[in-house]
């Protein structure tokens, strides 16, 4: 997902990475735009704490995880960067 989304549509950017994750060796080549990360969050914290969580939530918060390290993680770690950006109003 180098490009821009054309949608922020949950399940189509779900269905998406889904694929991406199928033909990758390991998670941390799914990239996504770092202007994307909190919109993807916004949509992903709707449903992080529920006890059943949709299988298309926890694919998009494993992009989102791995790309939040990528762009965000520095002398802080990563948590508090994540724990930010998955509780941002």
């Amino acid at each position: 997902m180098n490009e821009k989304p054309k949608t922020m549509n949950i399940a189509i950017i779900a269905e998406e990475l889904a694929k991406k994750l199928k033909s990758c060796e390991y998670a941390g080549e799914v990239t996504l735009l770092e202007a994307d990360l909190p919109l993807i969050a916004k949509e992903v914290r709707r449903e992080l704490f529920t006890p059943d969580m949709h299988s298309i939530y926890r694919k998009c918060l494993l992009a989102l995880a791995i790309n939040c390290m990528y762009y965000e993680q520095d002398e802080k770690g990563f948590w508090v960067h994540f724990c930010g950006l998955t509780t941002r109003s």
